[in-house]
């Protein structure tokens, strides 16, 4: 995700289609990182060697949006792919432009982005990771909930790294080339049942090839990290703190008057 004290990251947005998501640009601040505190992790990606970066979500808050507006939520957690470039704490005012998610790290081809083309991490890979979103996430993008421990969202963020940066399923076994991506070794966090969890979660893709998928797009910088999230329309909506009380008190409301209604209709009927 990002370096000490905070790794690379990358941030995808899902969109329906490439046509409307290249027609929009977003300016994210990164807010933070969860869970505190987080694994840390070092291994290989590419030709290139990385050591204690961190994992976890990303908490961003969108500060302005141009382009075709897809009304995505103000805030809300996304997920690293791209172990080449940086974004650290505090990070404000970073410009991204909503691509499709094949073109994810499209310009990188040097150091840990080494096996990643020029192009963008490409469209199996792509495939790979919307198999993988739909499994954890169903139809509603909601990370807090469906991913409601500390290890399942580093064990999450392992399985979307490995996903983007390697076509292969095994997190832990060095390939026969210095092209693929795995982990040597975790600190921190949850660090035995991370690594478990993520590589429950390879086998299941690579077992259900042609699974659910759900749409995705990259938010894309040529200087900071990409990172994935879904459309706008697969986020729950969920009411601001300050609206809590004034949603409850009208679900009480409702309440009281249909059993009024009800008394009402027992009285007439006797």
């Amino acid at each position: 995700m990002h370096r000490r004290p905070f790794p690379t990251l990358l941030l995808v947005v899902l969109a329906g289609t490439a046509a409307v998501a290249s027609a929009q640009s977003l300016t994210v601040t990164l807010d933070g990182v969860a869970p505190t505190p987080y694994a840390t992790v070092s291994g290989h990606s590419g030709d290139g060697y990385f050591s204690n970066d961190v994992v976890g979500g990303l908490e961003l808050t969108i500060t302005a949006q141009s382009g075709l507006p897809v009304n995505y939520p103000t805030t809300f957690e996304a997920f690293c792919v791209e172990l080449a470039q940086d974004i650290r704490l505090p990070s404000t005012g970073n410009l991204y432009s909503v691509v499709a998610p094949a073109d994810a790290s499209s310009g990188v081809g040097t150091g840990l982005g080494a096996n990643i083309p020029c192009a963008g991490i490409g469209g199996a890979r792509a495939s790979n990771l919307e198999i993988l979103y739909a499994h954890i996430f169903g139809a509603t993008y909601n990370p807090s909930v469906a991913l409601g421990t500390a290890d399942e969202t580093e064990a999450f963020q392992l399985a979307v790294w490995k996903l983007s940066q390697d076509d292969g399923f095994d997190l832990t076994t060095p390939g026969s080339t210095s092209t693929g991506f795995w982990i040597s070794s975790v600190g921190g966090g949850t660090a035995t049942s991370t690594l478990t969890e993520a590589q429950t979660l390879l086998n299941w893709v690579e077992a259900n090839p042609n699974g659910p998928k759900m749409d995705l797009v990259d938010l894309h910088s040529s200087t900071l990290q990409d990172l994935l999230v879904p459309t706008a329309s697969s986020f729950t909506a969920i009411p601001e703190a300050a609206n809590y009380a004034q949603v409850l008190g009208l679900a009480v409301l409702g309440v009281a008057l249909l059993r009024k209604r009800r008394r009402r209709e027992l009285v007439a009927r006797s």
